[in-house]
């Protein structure tokens, strides 16, 4: 398993605005709760794909 940022710098740079806005709380979570900080429990548990904001991409290798 392999984990990259996004190729997108424009959408990574928001992203990590809001994170340290958000004091590491994914910008697409609601509820400040240790599993919604990135990476979240979500990314994490997933085999493949994006993570829900984008910031990072999980692909098999």
């Amino acid at each position: 398993m392999k984990v990259k940022v996004t190729d997108d710098l424009k959408l990574a740079n928001q992203i990590r605005a809001k994170l340290k806005e958000r004091n590491g709380l994914c910008p697409c979570k609601l509820i400040d709760a240790p599993e919604n900080h990135c990476m979240c429990k979500e990314f994490l548990e997933q085999s493949t794909g994006e993570c829900h904001c984008g910031l990072y991409i999980k692909t098999e290798e």
